[in-house]
């Protein structure tokens, strides 16, 4: 399991709880957010790989820990409805043997509020994949929250092998995990940095090789372990 997440009942309209509704044999079909007295919707469709027969879609609250994750077909549509506020939405996909991952770019700082319906439409790019990454904090020999060390964000390098570029993602530090913007396909070297509200550099991974070897491809980093300095007493 990729950090904290929360499955809700496909019964109870709750924070993200998904209804299925219209059916595309390719994905990417329209799909219909239900009637409601109150609670937003994101519509979200995708047109997913040859290979996906599952569709995992996870939303998550921006700025705390902890996402909502719902399953459907690749092939349907689903309406996600949560409480009024901002989300960071990203997909996952994966095959009937469940041993191949898909990703996709997510869609970011989405802001809704009561009664709204908004379509969100994944694309799975052809000749890039996707790296997720999660992370942990230590101090001292225990495991502390990214606020109790005043850490605000995580920085990834991804540097193409080949090529010798590089692109960098600035991921919130509170996720405990998240994905990269999709990269062309190569192997990478993959850096993460802990940085704290002042820009500052906390902590440094080694840089980990990893490759993207076909069309949408999710590859997990191995998971990184920060190591922040002793708390100085008053």
């Amino acid at each position: 399991m990729r950090g904290p997440l929360i499955a809700c009942l496909a019964l109870a309209l709750a924070p993200g709880c998904i209804i299925i509704d219209d059916t595309d044999e390719n994905g990417g079909g329209s799909v219909s957010c239900p009637a409601r007295e109150d609670g937003a919707c994101f519509a979200v469709s995708a047109s997913c790989p040859a290979d996906a027969v599952t569709l995992n879609v996870f939303t998550q609250p921006v700025g705390v820990a902890g996402a909502f994750m719902d399953e459907f077909d690749c092939a349907s549509g689903g309406a996600v409805v949560v409480d009024p506020g901002t989300y960071d939405v990203r997909v996952e996909a994966t095959n009937a043997e469940a041993d191949v991952l898909f990703g996709a770019a997510a869609e970011l700082d989405q802001e809704v509020a009561d009664l709204d319906d908004v379509p969100l439409v994944f694309e799975f790019p052809t000749g890039q994949g996707v790296f997720w990454l999660n992370w942990t904090i230590d101090q001292g020999g225990s495991d502390v929250a990214c606020e109790d060390v005043g850490a605000v964000s995580v920085e990834v390098v991804s540097t193409l092998v080949a090529e010798g570029t590089s692109t960098t993602d600035i991921l919130p530090c509170v996720y405990g995990g998240w994905q990269t913007r999709p990269l062309d396909i190569g192997e990478y070297e993959v850096r993460l940095s802990l940085i704290d509200d002042s820009d500052g550099v906390i902590d440094q991974t080694d840089s980990a090789l990893s490759d993207l070897t076909i069309d949408s491809e999710l590859v997990e980093v191995p998971a990184a372990v920060f190591n922040a300095p002793a708390a100085v007493a008053p």
